[in-house]
């Protein structure tokens, strides 16, 4: 009984520090990019989205940005001591999700481009295009961090690379593309209905609470009915249909930037749920409801029996 009872106490203080670490990594990824970018590089103010290629000093907070993000996902990998990639990508986008929260909308991104009512334009949807670029090359570089810290360290006697492979690595060889294509297409789907139907009234402002609510929901409901109706996948296919679908909303928005009638003139909310969100917004919120959906159905999943010799 006190084998028993001191083995749930070190499982519980284990949980316990697992959980600081978190909440640590993620207090270190905000507190770098507000003192480093809020402070010195980008506009504050609530009415200031999060888009970096609007910064004053872009050609400055673009590289910046991007190398921020690289040393967060080190540093975000050191302070959780994981060995797994989403984990750590997931507290990295907690991290700049919360710090994207101190800006403006995409309403307050489309009246920087239009001073009177003459009609919606293609002109900042187009510029999103490039912000979402910026935030690819951004989180490559922090998936890269995050190679980087899982790859330091490691059992005696392992090369890098086998530290690196051993824990769940973002791509399995051994796994069809196109089953890795699919899954993308139907968290896409699923997540494109729910912000539909989340993102309240067409023609309504934007509000970020709603934003945030809607892109977790359609991201969490959409890797569960991937997980569910097509088994397990490599990590990188649940970090890909953010990215895919807020870029499938910016081009849908670029042909067509304009509301239904009466409220054509109206040129500062975006025609649909899909383009509302801004780039940081859905790729950071997307990516962290995927993780926690996935988290979740793996400790709900029962044990798989030893395979017999």
């Amino acid at each position: 009984m006190t084998t028993v009872a001191l083995s749930d106490t070190q499982s519980a203080l284990g949980s316990t520090l697992a959980g600081s670490r978190w909440y640590v990594a993620a207090g270190v990824v905000f507190a770098a990019f507000y003192f480093v970018l809020t402070t010195w590089l980008t506009p504050r103010g609530l009415d200031r989205p999060a888009v970096v290629i609007g910064a004053p000093m872009v050609g400055l907070a673009v590289p910046v940005y991007v190398v921020l993000v690289g040393m967060c996902g080190f540093a975000a990998t050191k302070i959780l001591g994981a060995r797994d990639y989403l984990a750590s990508l997931e507290v990295l986008c907690v991290g700049v999700a919360a710090w994207a929260l101190l800006g403006g909308t995409m309403d307050d991104w489309l009246a920087r481009f239009h001073r009177s009512a003459t009609g919606a334009s293609r002109a900042p949807y187009s510029a999103l295009m490039l912000e979402y670029a910026v935030q690819i090359a951004a989180f490559a570089a922090g998936l890269f961090g995050i190679v980087i810290a899982i790859g330091s360290v490691g059992p005696p006697g392992t090369t890098w690379r086998e530290r690196v492979t051993a824990h769940w690595p973002p791509l399995d060889r051994n796994e069809k593309a196109a089953s890795g294509v699919l899954t993308v297409f139907v968290i896409c789907a699923v997540a494109a209905l729910a912000m539909l139907v989340f993102m309240g009234p067409r023609v309504a402002h934007t509000h970020q609470g709603q934003v945030y609510f809607s892109i977790f929901a359609g991201f969490a409901i959409g890797t569960y009915a991937a997980r569910s109706t097509l088994g397990r996948a490599a990590p990188i296919w649940y970090a890909l249909p953010p990215v895919v679908l807020g870029i499938v909303g910016v081009i849908l928005a670029t042909m067509n930037p304009a509301l239904p009638q009466p409220f054509a003139q109206i040129n500062i909310i975006p025609p649909s749920a899909l383009s509302r969100p801004l780039p940081i917004e859905i790729i950071t919120v997307g990516i962290v409801a995927a993780s926690w959906m996935l988290r979740n159905l793996q400790h709900a999943a029962p044990p798989q029996p030893a395979k017999s010799n």
